[in-house]
């Protein structure tokens, strides 16, 4: 009995088939896109988490305003008769002023409003895209939603009292 070793191989010469090169070049290509898409990635995750900080430093900086010393405010808590509305506005001891606070629509800003003759506007925080206002115990309540979806709610707690049915 006489064995016989015969040559097989696995594809006819007629075939087409990659290289072990060439497949291997496919492979880093296609790692080299995927390492590229994740880098794009991460750096969209950083960038959006950074906005947020932002908005998280300015809504810290906008409650610095409203309890700082600089205009030593003092609530004044009226209820309007003819709408049937609680209102609260701010009086500063230092600039002898009442303001309000208000969702500026034309820059998506929330502003202190000054009450007297020569009003003004001061922008405190910007990219709100809509504000809520309740007065709970006698202290406002504000809600506001910002360009990107945070919510930040606050119940301003400053020295309030009751005045009467009318600003001015």
């Amino acid at each position: 009995m006489k064995l016989r070793w015969e040559k097989r191989t696995f594809q006819s010469k007629n075939s087409p088939a990659f290289t072990l090169v060439e497949t291997e070049l496919a492979l880093a290509v296609a790692g080299l896109g995927i390492l590229l898409l994740a880098g794009v990635i991460c750096f969209c995750h950083l960038t959006v988490a950074d906005e947020h900080a932002v908005e998280r430093f300015q809504y810290a900086k906008f409650l610095s305003e409203i309890y700082s010393d600089q205009l030593d405010l003092r609530g004044q808590f009226y209820h309007i008769e003819a709408n049937k509305q609680d209102y609260i506005a701010y009086y500063s001891s230092k600039t002898k002023k009442k303001y309000a606070l208000e969702y500026y629509w034309k820059r998506d800003a929330l502003v202190m409003v000054s009450c007297s003759s020569e009003a003004g506007k001061m922008p405190l925080l910007y990219k709100v895209t809509q504000m809520k206002q309740t007065i709970n115990h006698g202290y406002q309540r504000i809600k506001l939603e910002m360009d990107d979806g945070q919510i930040f709610e606050e119940e301003i707690v400053v020295p309030t009292k009751k005045v009467g049915n009318r600003l001015g």
